[in-house]
Parts: C-alpha cells; sequence; structure tokens
C-alpha cells in the first residue's frame, strides 16, 4: 500500500456486539469473558464503554443484563443511548458461537496493537533527532512489552475511554 493513504484498523463491529451481547445474555459467559476483556479490546467507542460497564457491575457482584449496563451507563452520564444496548442485547443468535467472536475481537485488538506499536517505532525511527542506537532499543524495549502482554487483554482499569 502506498505511503500516506490511510488504512481502517483491524476491527469486526458485528464480533464486538455479539460478544457483549453474550455477556448481557449470560451472566456465565459475562464472568468468563468481560474479565478477558478491556476497553482498548474494543474498536467502536459504545463498545468500549459498555464493556468498562459490564466489568464495574461485575466487579460489584452484580449482573450484566442490559438494564443493568444501561442504569451503569446513564449513571456515569454516558454518551451511549438506550437504543444501542437494545441493539446489541437484541441477538440471542450470538450465544451460539460466543467463543469464535471472542476470538475475533482479541485478534483484532491485538492486530490494532501491532500497528501501534510499529507506528511508535517508525516515528522515532524517522526523528532526526533520535540517536539510532536509542530507537533501537525503545524498539526492543516495545515489542518486548507487548509479547510479554498475557493472553488477551491487559489490565486497564475500569475508566471509560
Amino acid at each position: 500500500m502506498p505511503r500516506g493513504k490511510a488504512r481502517e484498523l483491524p476491527n469486526n463491529i458485528e464480533a464486538e456486539a455479539s460478544v457483549l451481547a453474550c455477556c448481557m445474555l449470560s451472566d456465565e459467559i459475562a464472568r468468563e469473558f468481560a474479565p478477558q476483556l478491556t476497553a482498548r479490546d474494543f474498536y467502536r467507542a459504545s463498545h468500549q464503554s459498555v464493556i468498562v460497564a459490564m466489568r464495574a457491575l461485575l466487579s460489584k457482584g452484580r449482573s450484566c443484563d442490559q438494564v443493568s449496563v444501561m442504569d451503569y451507563l446513564k449513571a456515569k452520564g454516558s454518551k451511549v443511548t438506550h437504543a444501542e444496548i437494545v441493539s446489541i442485547a437484541d441477538n440471542a443468535f450470538a450465544l451460539t458461537a460466543a467463543r469464535t467472536h471472542l476470538e475475533i475481537v482479541r485478534r483484532c485488538a491485538l492486530q490494532r496493537r501491532i500497528i501501534a506499536c510499529c507506528a511508535e517505532i517508525e516515528a522515532m525511527a524517522y526523528d532526526p533527532q533520535e540517536d539510532a542506537e536509542s530507537v533501537r532499543q525503545q524498539a526492543v524495549a516495545s515489542i518486548m512489552a507487548l509479547v510479554s502482554e498475557p493472553d488477551g487483554a491487559a489490565a486497564d482499569g475500569l475508566e471509560e475511554p
């Protein structure tokens, strides 16, 4: 691809919505999936807000059903609409392929993290003020940090994006 031409970052909005729907439809799946996911694992901002809400609810021992999630988001002043929550939750089909969709979300999130790491390294390499050896060391450190992340998402707290 020619330099300077923007490409959309890897994502699968349908898989994201499906994973969130599974969590809303099944407390068991929510308790398994939500702790593995963070806001940065989701491409769409509203999905980031929903997973943050779900993790916060679970940390308090509460359910992640659509009413509880919407109540939490409303209390936090989120811009996520009731219609968005209903649209996500209105997907009973999601339960048939929950693990597959989770893997798609995680794969896309990892791809975005790899792209971000490479972009940071590239930016350093093009900076004429940077010492080449320093850039090499920082590049190695950045790549090692990415490699050493636990399988799945790294914890990023419960703050809304």
